[in-house]
């Protein structure tokens, strides 16, 4: 399997081979580890030096296929490892990226923010002024036309009375003597 096509493969799929090329070197491993142990034990019995040396061809091709098998199985988890690590740096580019505008956004909105409250309040502070110098008036016209009420009434009550009012003048000219 060539390595653009490694390239093209999913991660499963990769995972998948990775598991099946161990089985093999396992199970190399294993035939290896029998033809020691018959080889230790004296089982195998070569009458011929071509048998010889195609035991040593087979045991040759299985070293060879094991190395293969770990070199391939060592490869692919490298690419992995190294995809991994690309997807890594670009999603927490990206998540920085997206951090990084999205705190502008919100200082942006918080000073709008802001400005609407500042205007609003100005806005609230005008209109109660408004209202407190109408109430002002209105109490002081009140208090005026009050006022006139009162001083007409005591000015009928002194005409109606008009001795009580000169008794109310000879009072004030004595204590001011």
């Amino acid at each position: 399997m060539t390595e653009k096509e490694l390239h093209g493969l999913r991660r499963s799929e990769l995972l998948k081979i990775l598991i099946e090329q161990e089985k093999e070197l396992e199970a190399s491993k294993a035939e290896v580890e029998q033809l020691q142990q018959r080889w230790q034990k004296r089982e195998i019995q070569l009458e011929e030096a071509e048998n010889i040396a195609q035991a040593a061809l087979r045991v040759t091709n299985m070293y060879e296929k094991a190395q293969s098998a770990a070199q391939q199985y060592i490869d692919s988890v490298r690419l992995l490892s190294e995809r991994q690590e690309k997807l890594f740096c670009e999603k927490e580019k990206s998540v920085k990226e997206r951090c990084e505008i999205q705190q502008t956004e919100t200082k942006k909105e918080c000073m709008e923010l802001l400005e609407e409250t500042k205007k609003k309040c100005t806005q609230l502070e005008e209109e109660t002024k408004d209202r407190c110098t109408q109430m002002e008036r209105n109490t002081e016209s009140k208090i005026q036309n009050r006022w006139s009420d009162l001083s007409k009434r005591v000015e009928g009550f002194y005409d109606e009375h008009k001795g009580l009012r000169q008794l109310i003048e000879v009072t004030s000219d004595i204590k001011s003597e």
